[in-house]
């Protein structure tokens, strides 16, 4: 005894059966794409944090008076944090390693450790002290740094009344000729993590199921 059936095909049979006839590789380039496209929203929100000084929506503690006093001195007029060179903003990259589809792919977005400022320091070591804000720093206090202090608050106005208007830590600086620092966390990429994370792993799987239905999309086998 036989049976005998009739199937009939409903959309793009032809070009699904292509892709699956290659294999997975259209599948793993339109996943290191949406891979990409994540690493590239993820990094457009934090410049945009540094930017609006409130990454994820918390907000950097404001400058301290005294740097402002030194900004202003040496020429710049700015009052935001993380951006008076733009050194930190220039160094946030997207940088996908390894081949889409392998185990071993992944994109990368962040500071690299080799990157590096101007003046040689390493952009990824400053830019952790600002995400997590430094132990204290002692800085022994130099003839010409204090000249130099002594210009900076005298352009500022801030001689009228020595006993009041001078730092606390210039006065500290006289008795025993350092002064200890600690630089406040300004954190960036925690607090965006924190706001994205759960949302990442739904755009990249809209963005590859988006692909795809593109790729099989058509006028008909």
């Amino acid at each position: 005894r036989s049976v005998s059936m009739t199937v009939t095909t409903i959309g793009p049979w032809a070009k699904a059966h292509k892709i699956l006839k290659s294999g997975m590789k259209p599948v793993y380039r339109e996943l290191g794409r949406a891979w990409r496209e994540e690493a590239r929203f993820l990094q457009s929100e934090l410049k945009k944090g540094i930017e609006s000084q409130a990454p994820g929506g918390q907000q950097f503690k404001p400058l301290a008076q005294t740097t402002l006093a030194i900004r202003r001195f040496l020429g710049y007029r700015g009052t935001k944090a993380l951006l008076w060179h733009r050194n930190l903003l220039r160094a946030i990259k997207v940088t996908p390693e390894g081949r889409a589809g392998s185990s071993s792919y992944k994109v990368f977005v962040g500071i690299h450790r080799s990157v590096r400022n101007p003046q040689g320091k390493s952009l990824y070591m400053i830019g952790m002290t600002h995400e997590n804000g430094s132990k204290e720093i002692v800085v022994r206090i130099t003839p010409r740094m204090r000249r130099f202090l002594g210009a900076v608050f005298f352009q500022a106005g801030k001689y009228a009344n020595e006993s009041v208007d001078k730092p606390w830590w210039l006065h500290k600086a006289k008795s025993n000729g350092v002064i200890v620092i600690r630089i406040p966390a300004r954190p960036v990429f925690q607090p965006i993590w924190n706001r994205h994370a759960r949302f990442v792993g739904a755009r990249i799987t809209a963005n590859l199921n988006h692909a795809l239905q593109g790729t099989l999309a058509g006028s008909g086998p």
